[in-house]
């Protein structure tokens, strides 16, 4: 059975945690934090074994199969390097890194050490999505000329790191991963070009739309 490390505290372990024990493929043994005593009460509430002092203890814990990475998006890039440099194999929160050259580097790493590594996207996993799939694979619905797709998100305190370009806030960062998996999986294609207008109710600040 895979065995788990959970690197952070974040609201959605939980969620990842009871997903985790309904496969019945896999199970979580640890997490650590980096305030440990929110570690050890996640430890608590959701039946964790093992509470580790730091990130670099999980990664190097030789128990562990795998880690999952629910941080904020500024610290994707660097603790799933770090990761899959002790040899860990990775799933990795959305958005997967904030620039293309961080995410080649991580895959050159994982192909080179022969690691799975993959971002935690859950929209083309969907029941939903292989149906449509299956629908456009067979003609069923026609040709296709235009596709919208609407995510939204409850307003964010204004403080929050959410709202910090710096740390990898904005609406698009955030969000825009759904939409642009779930057009690759149904169209198996990339991009020609992309182009868009954003919103922000201050200057120089992330954008809300």
């Amino acid at each position: 059975m895979l065995k788990i490390g959970i690197m952070g505290a974040a609201k959605i372990v939980p969620r990842f945690v009871a997903g985790v024990k309904e496969s019945g493929q896999a199970k979580v043994i640890g997490i650590a934090a980096r305030n440990k005593e929110k570690a050890q009460k996640a430890a608590l509430e959701l039946e964790i074994p093992q509470v580790y002092d730091d990130y670099t203890s999980l990664v190097n814990a030789a128990e562990i199969d795998l880690i999952y990475i629910p941080l904020i998006n500024k610290q994707h890039y660097p603790q799933a390097k770090m990761a899959l440099e002790a040899g860990k194999n990775v799933l990795l929160e959305k958005p997967f890194t904030l620039t293309l050259e961080e995410s080649q580097e991580l895959f050159k790493i994982a192909n080179e050490k022969k690691l799975f590594l993959m971002e935690a996207q859950k929209s083309v996993f969907l029941p939903v999505m292989a149906q449509i799939k299956k629908w456009l694979d067979a003609n069923e619905i026609g040709k296709i000329s235009r596709l919208a797709i609407n995510d939204f998100s409850p307003h964010t305190n204004r403080e929050s790191w959410a709202l910090d370009l710096k740390e990898g806030g904005g609406a698009f960062i955030m969000h825009a991963s759904y939409p642009l998996s779930v057009l690759q999986f149904l169209f198996g294609t990339g991009f020609d070009a992309a182009k868009g207008i954003y919103w922000s109710s201050e200057e120089n600040k992330a954008d809300l739309d």
